[in-house]
């Protein structure tokens, strides 16, 4: 080791870690990785930096501390970003979508991404009319998609894809490849939602009953009174007039959550209306069958509710915000064996340490309402006033981290999904 314009001696231990600290302080450094040479100027205290990336100094007006090249800290490389091969000759096109990680808090697998494009010139003059030949890749892997929406006049596109490993610490690459004029349909919608999903509703359906994505075939029978194809949040949505209008899901065993469960929705209040139900479990007006409840409390009006009633216990949390009426919310729900939690917009709003198992019911799941049945001439069925979108259900507490990410994707899906021009083989 060496030093220059200080009379104080360096002080190492046996590892060679410099461990005196400094009393004068930095003003500025330099180094120089080819000559492995450090140069520090002190005229207040300071740490700078020794053998394994970390030394301390006592009273320097400049020390040069050169290495010895056995021992000098060598700088991670980046990685080199690869242009994965093309997939397919039969397909003519493809584009690049990168998923923005800093809109992804922590590591996540199996993550339903939504890809959304208003209008693309390119789809709308490359694609089958019906989207059959969309599809898209990590690498060469083809990944499971839905297509929600395609519109093949003005290349309109909202598809959800099962991207299987998503990085908090650099982008994600996936294509999405079209041009392919004879291929039949390349989604696979039940494998975008992962085995936990028990319902996935996109109530984009203009007419007739709202269909369940995931493999348990959770189906929803629209009742009198729903307005169908409103504007929505992410596609088409359902409009609610809070007047026992509400779809109902008949009973099924992938409904019975027990120990754990996620209750999710975007929602956009026309009025408020106490107790009015979002997602509820349970149709009967004595309550016997209910089982959990994602709904709207009577004071304050517009806290969300999570409840989840038990076979001797019930659990209940309130959120903290209050929201307003006539613009669009996403609200989330979760319990286990830990606690409860909430969600809105995004940010974790509440926890609790209340918790209890959901009880197994015969009653069905009731989207817009609390009941199926009339509790009475007041309450009704404790029905919901406004819209609702993207109702989903899962088996297990999915994290803070999941229910943030999923929101930065359909709050913003241009800013989450950055997609690049068309390429060519």
């Amino acid at each position: 080791w060496s030093q220059l314009g200080s009379s104080q001696e360096i002080v190492t231990g046996a590892d060679g870690i410099m461990n005196r600290s400094v009393t004068s302080g930095f003003v500025d450094y330099f180094y120089n990785w080819d000559v492995l040479t450090w140069g520090v100027f002190f005229n207040e205290r300071q740490t700078a930096f020794g053998q394994d990336g970390y030394w301390q100094a006592t009273d320097y007006v400049k020390a040069v501390v050169t290495f010895d090249p056995g021992l000098a800290p060598t700088p991670t490389p980046s990685p080199t970003p690869t242009v994965p091969p093309w997939y397919d000759s039969g397909w003519s096109y493809r584009r690049e979508i990168s998923i923005n990680s800093s809109q992804v808090p922590s590591d996540l697998t199996n993550l339903p991404v939504l890809v959304s494009l208003a209008s693309d010139a390119d789809l709308a003059s490359d694609v089958q009319d019906d989207g059959d030949d969309i599809l898209f890749t990590l690498g060469t892997t083809k990944l499971s998609h839905e297509i929600e929406t395609f519109n093949g006049s003005t290349g309109e596109l909202k598809a959800w894809v099962n991207v299987t490993d998503v990085s908090s610490s650099f982008d994600t690459k996936i294509y999405m490849y079209y041009g392919n004029a004879t291929c039949g349909s390349q989604q696979d919608i039940n494998g975008v939602w992962d085995s936990n999903f028990v319902l996935v509703q996109h109530l984009d359906e203009t007419s007739g009953n709202h269909y369940d994505s995931t493999s348990y075939g959770n189906d929803g029978t629209v009742g009198a009174g729903v307005v169908q194809d409103e504007s929505g949040q992410i596609d088409g949505a359902d409009d609610f007039g809070g007047t026992q209008d509400h779809i109902n899901v008949s009973d099924s065993s992938s409904l019975d959550l027990s120990t754990a469960g996620t209750l999710e929705a975007w929602i956009n209040i026309s009025s408020y209306t106490d107790f009015s139900g979002v997602i509820h479990k349970g149709d009967l007006r004595d309550w016997s069958d209910e089982a959990y409840s994602l709904q709207f409390w009577y004071s304050p009006v517009g806290r969300v509710t999570l409840y989840v009633y038990g076979t001797s216990t019930q659990a209940q949390l309130d959120s903290n915000t209050v929201l307003g009426t006539g613009s669009w919310h996403h609200v989330v729900g979760t319990w286990d064996e830990s606690g409860m939690q909430i969600c809105v917009d995004g940010s974790l709003d509440t926890t609790g340490v209340e918790t209890t198992a959901a009880r197994n019911t015969a009653g069905g799941v009731n989207i817009g309402s609390q009941l199926d049945e009339e509790y009475n001439s007041a309450y009704l069925n404790c029905p919901f006033d406004g819209s609702m979108d993207e109702i989903r259900i899962s088996n297990i507490a999915r994290s803070a981290d999941w229910v943030q990410t999923c929101y930065n994707n359909q709050n913003s899906p241009a800013t989450f999904c950055i997609i690049g021009g068309e390429e060519t083989p």
